[in-house]
């Protein structure tokens, strides 16, 4: 059943009553669909009355009342199907604070927060590409980190090298002059010039 969005003087109270509810249920479904795909970049609307007062994406249940696009053109899922929404209208806080729509109220308030929080396409390429750019300059340290320690990797073996000749050469040498000390030692009495007979 169609129902109309805009109110009718002539209209009786039941009608008047189901206009507004689905004038909110169009807005939090619309709200819905934007913060599942995201608010179209650059939207804006100005304020009933006041040509000089523009918004964005509403940010608080008073800008959520006011909000009124005839222009605005939406895909939604509205009571479980698919419709389009064209055009939101206006909505007084009495008609908000109704005990029968509390679930709307609640839900445009939990809708209109995690919009706030959730970041602009726009915010969020710009973070991405500082992202980008930290772990580029991170990755291009550790490569020259690496590089760095793969040439004290090979100093090192070098050196290592190099000590284990010498420490080839060193035991070749003590073995020889050990050698050397066992050929010498049998003569040893005599060249010291010790003679036990002079006592």
């Amino acid at each position: 059943m169609w129902i109309m969005r805009q109110y009718d003087a002539r209209q009786g109270r039941e009608a008047r009553k189901d206009a507004a509810t689905l004038r909110i249920k169009e807005k939090v479904a619309v709200l819905e669909e934007w913060h599942k795909e995201g608010v179209p970049e650059n939207y804006e609307w100005y304020e009933e009355g006041k040509p000089d007062k523009k918004y964005g994406c509403p940010k608080s249940l008073a800008e959520f009342q006011k909000w009124s696009d005839q222009d605005l053109k939406v895909e939604v899922r509205l009571d479980g199907e698919k419709q389009t929404v064209e055009g939101v209208y206006k909505v007084g806080a009495p008609a908000m604070d109704k005990p029968e729509r509390s679930g709307l109220k609640k839900h445009a308030l939990e809708l209109l927060e995690a919009i706030k929080k959730k970041p602009s396409d726009k915010k969020e390429l710009t973070r991405l590409k500082a992202d980008k750019q930290a772990l580029d300059a991170l990755t291009q340290q550790l490569v020259n980190e690496t590089a760095q320690l793969r040439y004290k990797i090979i100093e090192l073996q070098s050196g290592l090298d190099l000590a284990k000749v010498t420490n080839k050469n060193l035991l070749v040498m003590v073995a020889m002059l050990e050698a050397e000390v066992r050929t010498v030692r049998p003569f040893e009495p005599r060249l010291t010039g010790n003679r036990g007979d002079d006592v």
